[in-house]
């Protein structure tokens, strides 16, 4: 599907510009048929597939490696499924997780094809748990993440909940603190030796999973915001620069 103009006119505020962004692409993912959707899904696998395959290969990420735990989604209001995704990961030995909101952060639930399902928040399925089997995000190796929009520098848009971000700010804590050793070492040494804007983050590995068409030039971000290392869609994947 091709992208629609999500650019508003006038002048608007960071939050009115976000607003805009999520209403347009939300009524445009919404707008998908079933046989969309279902071709979109096995473009993603494939799609992922040569991703994690790529990384493999390279070692360019360290964190790519078997036996990972690995965080999915369910779908929902027209998201991309990642259904086929999650079982080709269990079936290359990883553990599979599905995010549960407690007290207004993310923890994980197992998922494997024993899951039992019941009705959560915002009505959407969410795995039947026990407490003290859940993993804090801390622990996870990787994360395929939801959103609305991303941009090529690492920006990405959610439903506005700011679930991911407050579960994962650690990651912005790590990068910070990246980035005052880099102006320390700058100090002394005299050159400058920053990276981009995912560059400080450390496990897990957050990917953005979304349609082609949720890709946009520039995401107007607010200082809270955890990047993206990459992202996967179902026509392409990215690495973030």
């Amino acid at each position: 599907m091709d992208r629609k103009d999500s650019k508003p006119t006038g002048t608007l505020s960071t939050e009115q510009l976000r607003q805009h962004l999520r209403g347009t692409l939300r009524e445009q993912r919404s707008g998908l048929s079933v046989q969309q959707q279902q071709l979109a899904e096995a473009g993603l696998l494939m799609q992922l597939q040569s991703c994690w395959c790529s990384l493999q290969a390279t070692r360019q990420d360290t964190s790519v490696a078997k036996n990972l735990k690995v965080a999915g989604y369910l779908a929902n209001g027209g998201e991309i499924s990642l259904a086929s995704c999650l079982e080709w990961l269990r079936e290359q030995g990883h553990t599979t997780y599905l995010p549960v909101i407690k007290h207004q952060y993310l923890m994980f639930a197992k998922l494997d094809s024993d899951t039992q399902f019941t009705n959560g928040k915002y009505n959407i399925n969410v795995p039947v748990f026990d407490d003290d089997t859940l993993l804090p995000a801390t622990q996870l190796d990787v994360v395929l993440l939801p959103l609305v929009a991303f941009d090529l520098h690492g920006a990405r848009l959610g439903m506005g909940g700011g679930y991911y971000d407050r579960t994962f700010s650690f990651l912005l804590d790590t990068q910070r603190e990246s980035s005052r050793k880099a102006i320390r070492k700058t100090s002394r040494d005299g050159e400058q030796r920053g990276g981009s804007q995912a560059s400080g983050m450390t496990k897990p590995l957050m990917l953005g999973i979304a349609h082609e068409f949720q890709l946009q030039e520039k995401v107007p971000v607010e200082h809270w915001d955890v990047p993206l290392a990459g992202a996967i869609t179902d026509q392409a994947n990215y690495t973030m620069s």
